[in-house]
């Protein structure tokens, strides 16, 4: 009988002979295994299929008990992981989503562990498993669910650490008797041991002790919440960030410091930071009684974008000139009626293939640009987002291109697109009402300027200079908001900025935009990324100039 026979059978004998014990240790490992599961399942995340695996093998193995049969069958179990994890390599090559593959296929050896726990060495591995599906848990689930698992998991996991130093001791002992051939009855008879209910409330106090001082550093050094592996929280709205902008319908803007993204920049880390960022999410035309709205225009798909980076349609004409950087973004979801991929101004290229739909089956995420420039998803509410992008850190934006060339690429996807009168309709929109009113302000602001540019760049000046920035909203008046706050209040958030540069500009007979997104960020340098969080939310401009395409401007002081 070989060493490994006699091992063995020293575990079974040990477990057999000490039942109460073995039930505790069963019981305190299974517990582990559920509150990292409890995480995973809350999120929404997790395959279902493996993540029902896991549940029923969790139940079904202490209702088998220790049993031998994987270990009696290793030659077929093994054959069945190795096929698993040539398809989940084959899945991580093909989705690019490395780190994810792997905790599924580990999901899986945890299936299979869940039955063989006859040795110490068994059920260590199971515990690891335990504690990983807990870490990925925190980044899939990073809300007070994780904090309570975290707590339990501390707990049982205390409690099973020292069960199965006992089990360990006593299997090492019989293997012992084993090897000098005695009858290990009376060691195992003398190794028999109690453990009271006292017992275990030193241990948890112990660990309570342990909670608190990690719950503390929890406290004081936050995680960004950040999905760098998985994509699932609950959406939340953004101020300052919408699909539509309402002046003078709320009071003052909070000051929200929860993360909305992070942009990962390439070759960043311990250099200062490349530009200052803008983040591109929303562009609104039309305006009317105090609102900002987005008319409808047409769109087309970045093909190929979920297996790796292609160029964004209708990122015609000049290619800005500029430092071309690269970067990973990790964004949060954004409760908006439109999902946008919030990226960088002048990005040429995108890929989404670290990123994919995990509910169900597993579907990929498509993206699409629109002719206005905004890039869009159709991922489920609460996934994150993680995408890589290429830009350039320039203010100008891009020509329009070909149109007609646009217009046969649209019909030859069966997308239908009305372009006409696309630029000089739709962004020189203005309140017959306050034409003549906006018009002569820019006259007096660029006297003797008669270039476009020259002229949108004193309105721009103008507006830092004279107008004062403040999170306070105005009190109710009868007037036009954008009327009310250049000629009497001169003061407000951005949205005031944004909103009466483009009016300004408009009445000029320059076509212009308001732009929503998130602008600045805060630059880690030593990690060499921004964190771009709810109060980062940000209006701007952008102008269009025939010999230089779409321009960002800044009113905002």
């Amino acid at each position: 009988m070989s060493v490994e026979v006699k091992t063995e059978s020293a575990a079974i004998l040990v477990a057999n002979s000490q039942p109460r014990l073995m039930r505790a240790l069963d019981l305190s490992v299974t517990g582990c295994v559920g509150a990292s599961l409890l995480v995973l399942m809350l999120s929404g995340e997790f395959p279902p299929l493996l993540l029902w695996a896991n549940v029923v093998a969790l139940f079904a193995s202490l209702m088998v008990g220790r049993s031998e049969w994987v270990t009696q069958n290793r030659h077929w179990i093994n054959t069945l992981l190795v096929l698993a994890l040539i398809f989940f390599v084959w899945r991580s090559f093909a989705e690019r989503n490395y780190l994810y593959q792997a905790v599924l296929f580990l999901s899986v050896i945890q299936v299979v562990k869940l039955f063989q726990r006859t040795q110490a060495t068994d059920v260590l591995q199971i515990l690891a498993l335990a504690v990983m599906g807990l870490i990925v848990g925190a980044i899939a689930n990073p809300d007070v669910i994780f904090l309570f698992s975290f707590m339990v998991n501390l707990i049982l996991i205390t409690w099973s650490l020292l069960l199965l130093h006992f089990f360990r001791d006593a299997v090492r002992q019989v293997e012992e008797a084993q090897k000098q051939e005695v009858d290990p009855e009376p060691v195992m008879l003398a190794l028999r041991r109690r453990v009271s209910g006292r017992f275990y409330m030193g241990m948890t106090a112990m660990s309570l002790v342990l909670f608190l001082a990690t719950a503390s550093i929890f406290i004081l050094f936050p995680r960004m919440g950040l999905g760098f592996l998985f994509q699932g929280l609950a959406s939340t709205s953004v101020s300052g960030f919408a699909d539509s902008i309402d002046l003078g319908s709320h009071g003052s803007i909070d000051m929200d410091g929860t993360t909305v993204a992070r942009v990962d920049v390439l070759g960043g880390a311990g250099s200062p930071p490349p530009s200052v960022l803008y983040m591109r999410g929303r562009t609104l035309d039309m305006y009317e009684d105090g609102s900002w709205v987005k008319t409808y225009v047409c769109r087309l798909p970045a093909t190929g974008s979920h297996r790796g980076m292609v160029p964004l349609p209708m990122a015609e004409g000049k290619v800005p000139r500029g430092l071309r950087t690269r970067a990973r973004v990790y964004m949060e979801p954004i409760d908006a009626r439109t999902p946008v991929v919030l990226v960088p101004s002048g990005t040429e290229q995108i890929s989404i293939a670290a990123s994919r739909d995990i509910s169900g089956v597993g579907r990929t995420i498509s993206v699409w640009r629109d002719l206005d420039g905004d890039v869009l998803h159709d991922a489920a509410a609460y996934m994150r987002l993680v995408y890589d992008v290429e830009f350039t850190t320039d203010r100008s934006i891009s020509l329009p291109g070909d149109m007609d060339a646009f217009r046969e690429e649209a019909y030859r996807l069966g997308t239908a697109c009305k372009l006409l009168p696309y630029w000089r309709n739709r962004f020189l929109q203005v309140p017959p009402e306050q034409q003549l009113k906006f018009f002569g302000l820019v006259e007096q602001w660029s006297r003797g300027t008669k270039v476009p540019i020259d002229r949108a760049n004193r309105v721009e000046a103008e507006l830092q200079r004279q107008f004062r920035y403040t999170l306070e909203g105005p009190e109710e008046h009868d007037s036009d908001p954008v009327e009310h706050f250049l000629f009497s209040r001169k003061e407000g958030h951005c949205e005031y900025f944004a909103a009466s540069m483009v009016l300004l500009l408009r009445a000029d007979g320059i076509p212009a935009r308001v732009v929503n997104g998130f602008a600045g960020g805060e630059w880690n340098r030593g990690g060499g990324f921004f964190t771009f969080r709810r109060e980062h939310a940000h209006s701007w401009v952008e102008a269009y100039f025939d010999d230089k395409g779409w321009v960002r401007f800044d009113p905002t002081p």
